[in-house]
């Protein structure tokens, strides 16, 4: 399932059944072998079966900050169908209650899936910059910040401002798609953080002045 993890999302559960059993085809074209995807709860359909072994997987802030810092979609899409526990057909509802639910604004908003590789999304920077700025007060801040990349640091922002005065001063999310560019976290200015939420929809992309309008912010005087 890591095979080009981060170029496609799966649809649901049925989607990893089939790829097993089309490696398996091909790895023994004569074996007969029956797979069958059990949930974890129903324990009693596993009281015949012998465990061979189990795979666990890295802690959640490991996997937290490999979507957030590498923004790895495929990690970012399983965790958000292992949290909601609706691993089938999707409609993200849930994610749109949560959302409401902490008082964010998400009635003429669209989300068609959690990794953001769909055009059919619609967010704006308003929400992303009261949903980061909401989480400024939560009580989980320090370690969701430690999981976003960092300019000139890690990430996919690591390659920016390396040995500058902006270095280390900006944790952040970038999201990339032909068209699409947006860059939206916190800026450090005298030990203060700044929300920042910039989305440039265009065919012609100029990812530069996105980090130009960074810089010209951190720049800014105490007025802003």
């Amino acid at each position: 399932m890591a095979l080009n993890s981060n170029e496609s999302k799966y649809e649901n559960i049925e989607y990893l059944k089939k790829t097993i059993e089309n490696y398996i085809f091909k790895k023994f074209p004569y074996a007969s072998i029956n797979i069958d995807i059990v949930d974890n709860s129903e324990k009693y359909y596993l009281n015949s079966s012998i465990e061979l072994e189990t795979i666990t997987s890295n802690p959640l802030l490991s996997l937290i900050t490999l979507a957030n810092s590498e923004s790895h979609n495929f990690t970012a899409e399983s965790l958000f169908k292992n949290a909601s526990n609706s691993w089938n057909d999707n409609n993200y509802l849930k994610l749109k209650y949560w959302l409401k639910n902490r008082g964010l604004k998400v009635d003429n908003l669209t989300f068609s899936d959690a990794s953001g590789l769909s055009r059919n999304n619609r967010v704006t920077t308003k929400l992303i910059s009261e949903f980061l700025n909401k989480m400024k007060y939560s009580k989980n801040f320090s370690t969701f910040q430690s999981s976003l990349s960092i300019i000139g640091v890690r990430g996919t922002l690591a390659k920016r401002f390396t040995n500058s005065e902006l270095q280390g001063k900006f944790f952040g999310k970038t999201g990339t798609l032909s068209n699409v560019f947006a860059l939206s976290g916190y800026l450090y200015k005298d030990e203060k953080p700044i929300v920042i939420s910039i989305i440039q929809n265009s065919e012609n992309i100029d990812r530069d002045k996105t980090f130009t309008l960074l810089k010209n912010i951190y720049k800014l005087e105490e007025c802003i």
